[in-house]
């Protein structure tokens, strides 16, 4: 967008004065590479489709693709080594990569004033023969480009492959590019949170430039880098003012709870909808000097600006959490969303990478302290940070060094109280820490991909168990072995043919083992986790829904897995035996697992009471401490009967 024709090239310009020296700095928090657009649809273009396109082109629009591939990470990579005040250089660089590679004449940015009256053009790179328009660009009126504002407002691509073939209603876009020789345009939005701040674009002045739908894709992760930078940059210029007051700054990272499951069950489009409505709630929420910018993917963070040391930011924190009290209109039905959100008080942080990162790290704290909550950064949770980096480090490893073991506990049958089972239950022998328990090392696993290969040994273990077993104890021959899965193994690892081969490796048959996953796994899934576990079945091996009841899975999905039995969770052994509705919770789980013909497992069975109330209301096996605590396997072969309670 640019007034002016070929002339004498002057190159690379950033016009002076309008970023800080942090201004722009790309940050590698965001999720800049995806396989698709995480949001916004190109407009104004010509058509995409491929059929009946001539494969030449198609080759051109591959080659264009692998190349920005390989360009653009760099770019970005390079951004996040820069010095402070080399970033407007490293700026105009990524034009001018970009710009070059691509073949245009021009490309540049544009950011807008707060009130979108008026846009600044702060960075350009022009081709040789192509004369720089950047200080005539200054303060423009935005009304300029009125028609693309809606559209970039929606977080659209405007793209004009051909400027000469506009039709007659965008001729107010024709009469403003022609004049300037302009062939071909595209122009990328700047959005924090739904709300415009500038634009990216890329002029062709000498020839006509069409560009593939995969090229703009990448388009759209720079803009996307650049819309976060600006954040950073707004919240190094918050806390630069703090430091001359007594207030301070509140960060709030916050991120949807199962939002996949909205994409997967309604499309993206319909995600990228829900989207925009929770940006829109969450800026209608807060004060005119706060920011919220979306952080990538379901994420955004949301700059409190000038607040008191915790209070003041803490309310805050809980305002943005009420706009999900009302359900979201998606399609023709209404759905119920939740977020988990981290809030960083930062009066004495001047690092607002360091503060978004402590933030990003009490998000997961709340969402592993349940969902739906807000956790603050503090002392405490800082250090179980660098204690979770610590054991993170040394997990690495610990098969190789034998560090890991396995117990097993029995799963026994109630109506005779004979040992039907066991389950593996993995255990992590730290050198200089002791015992460490799964609680705290599973999830450090599942974060930095180690649960595959774990998963792996665990179940190769316990086949060789069980081989051990029968070879040693013949009266252990029909024993059975429940392994626990990760939803990870579900999506990261060909486990159907992982599951045959250790079978047959150990000589076990299928109907001995028993693979447990958790409701909710299966729902962060579904898909995968239908088709692979229709694959296990197929292979004669045996599923379970371990924590049944917490989850949120229909009776019509449920319907659809090849599940054989359920484990009720512990949670609802609390109250059984003193709390009725502990009991019809527990009754109505037995009777609709025994009208789909699945087994009901009963676990954390911890008193006698317990174990009395599960016999009559018709659970098939139990599992607990009161039966039998968990024990090496050793001790597997003397336990052919419950243990440690009298029989009532």
């Amino acid at each position: 967008m640019h007034r002016g024709r070929a002339g004498p090239g002057r190159g690379l310009r950033a016009h002076p004065g309008l970023t800080s020296p942090t201004s722009l700095r790309f940050t590698l928090l965001v999720p800049i590479l995806r396989a698709r657009a995480t949001s916004g649809r190109t407009s104004h273009g010509r058509a995409r489709s491929r059929r009946g396109v001539p494969c030449a082109r198609q080759q051109d629009d591959l080659d264009e693709l692998l190349g920005l591939l390989e360009l653009i990470p760099g770019i970005l990579r390079d951004f996040a080594d820069l010095a402070p005040d080399d970033l407007d250089a490293g700026i105009g660089d990524a034009l001018r990569r970009i710009g070059e590679f691509a073949a245009v004449d021009r490309s540049y940015m544009f950011l807008f004033d707060a009130d979108l009256v008026l846009m600044d053009n702060t960075h350009e790179w022009c081709a040789s023969g192509i004369e720089p328009q950047i200080d005539d660009l200054q303060r423009v009126p935005a009304d300029l480009i009125s028609w693309w504002l809606p559209q970039f407002d929606l977080g659209n691509v405007v793209d004009v492959p051909s400027v000469a073939d506009l039709p007659d209603e965008r001729s107010g876009e024709r009469d403003l590019l022609a004049p300037q020789d302009i062939a071909s345009q595209v122009t990328v939005p700047l959005l924090t949170a739904g709300r415009l701040v500038g634009f990216i674009g890329f002029d062709s002045v000498r020839s006509q430039r069409a560009w593939s739908d995969g090229a703009i894709r990448l388009l759209r992760t720079v803009a996307n880098a650049i819309s976060s930078a600006l954040l950073l940059d707004r919240l190094q210029q918050a806390l630069e003012r703090t430091r001359r007051s007594d207030r301070s700054v509140g960060v709030v990272f916050l991120d949807l709870d199962r939002f996949k499951l909205i994409n997967d069950s309604l499309g993206h489009n319909k995600g990228d909808e829900l989207l925009i409505e929770v940006a829109h709630r969450l800026t209608e929420q807060v004060r005119s000097c706060d920011t919220v910018a979306r952080f990538g993917g379901d994420e955004f963070v949301i700059l409190l600006d000038d607040v008191d040391e915790s209070s003041e930011a803490l309310r805050g924190s809980d305002r943005l959490l009420e706009v999900f009290q009302r359900p979201f209109r998606i399609g023709q039905r209404d759905h119920v969303m939740t977020a988990s959100a981290g809030v960083v008080v930062g009066a004495d942080r001047c690092d607002p990478e360091a503060i978004l990162r402590d933030a990003d790290a009490a998000m997961y704290q709340a969402k592993e302290s349940g969902r739906a909550r807000i956790q603050r950064f503090d002392a405490p949770l800082r250090d179980a940070l660098l204690l979770r980096v610590e054991l993170a480090q040394d997990l690495h490893g610990s098969i190789e060094r034998g560090e890991l073991t396995l117990d097993y506990q029995p799963l026994f049958h109630l109506c005779d109280d004979t040992m039907l089972g066991v389950e593996a239950l993995l255990r992590w022998h730290h050198p200089r820490r002791g015992w460490i328990t799964p609680s705290e090392f599973i999830p450090i696993a599942e974060e930095h991909g180690l649960i595959v290969p774990m998963g792996r040994f665990v179940l190769d273990e316990t086949l060789r168990q069980l081989r051990a077993w029968d070879e040693q104890y013949p009266w252990l021959e029909g024993l059975t072995a429940s392994v626990n899965l990760s939803v990870h193994q579900l999506t990261e690892d060909d486990l159907p043919g992982t599951v045959s081969e250790l079978l047959a490796l150990h000589g076990i048959y299928p109907q001995r083992l028993c693979l447990e996953l958790t409701e909710s796994a299966l729902m962060e899934e579904p898909e995968a986790g239908r088709a692979v576990l229709g694959q296990l079945r197929e292979l004669g091996v045996r599923l379970a829904i371990d924590d049944f009841g917490t989850g949120y899975s229909s009776l019509a999905y449920l319907r659809e897995l090849p599940v054989t039995s359920l484990k009720i969770d512990q949670s609802f052994m609390t109250g059984l035996g003193s709390d009725d509705r502990d009991a019809r919770v527990i009754t109505a789980i037995i009777g609709l697992a025994h009208e789909f013909d699945l087994a009901v497992v009963g676990e954390g069975i911890e008193t006698a009471a317990q174990l009395r109330e599960l016999r009559q209301l018709g659970c098939d096996v139990g599992q607990g401490y009161f039966l039998q605590r968990p024990v090496p396997p050793s001790v597997i072969p003397h336990l052919d009967r419950m243990q440690g309670y009298e029989a009532s």
